[in-house]
């Protein structure tokens, strides 16, 4: 009976380690899980507070865009108010892109750029519009991402104008050039 008695007190010793184990990594798991959903929350409202910023730029876009369509209604010597005007409604532009650079944390550019990219788009073309009117020529990537407040590359700092956005504001503006003047 000895021995059965020591082997049932090793078989209970050992299975209340491999308890104790189990309820430990359980614990750990959930600890991993809590993270995993801290990180999920946190992911959420900066994702919310992005796409409240991003609103707000859409409306400054859409004032930009309904100042500058009065090009089309302006006489020529005239278009100049147009471009200091739009250029003054660009610093809240500026200022806004400040915000999305201060939300956006680093090396998450590409994470959530799809949220402010049509409409960064949008005020390339906007903003190429001004140098145009103001100087009948093409803008350069480096004066509209000056314009707009943002780094020309992504090596001078982590936000920046991409290479496609420039371009597609410069296709939308060749656009506007041939109705403009087909009118």
């Amino acid at each position: 009976m000895d021995l059965e008695q020591a082997k049932e007190e090793k078989a209970l010793e050992s299975s209340d380690g491999r308890q104790a184990t189990v309820a430990a990594s359980a614990g750990g798991v959930m600890n991993v899980f809590s993270e995993i959903k801290e990180l999920f929350i946190d992911d959420l409202a900066r994702r919310e507070k992005i796409r409240l910023i991003v609103g707000d730029q859409e409306q400054l876009t859409r004032e930009v865009l309904i100042l500058l369509q009065g090009v089309h209604q302006t006489p020529a010597d005239q278009t100049s108010d147009l471009c200091v005007e739009a250029r003054t409604l660009f610093e809240g532009v500026r200022k806004n892109f400040g915000e999305l650079k201060a939300t956006v944390l680093p090396g998450s550019y590409y994470k959530f750029h799809e949220q402010w990219l049509f409409n960064t788009q949008r005020l390339c073309f906007l903003s190429s519009l001004v140098v145009y009117l103001e100087e009948e020529r093409l803008a350069t990537k480096e004066e509209v991402a000056a314009m707009l407040g943002v780094c020309a590359s992504q090596e001078e700092g982590g936000f920046h104008l991409d290479l496609e956005d420039y371009l597609m504001g410069l296709l939308s503006l060749a656009s506007e050039l041939v109705h403009t003047y087909t009118h």
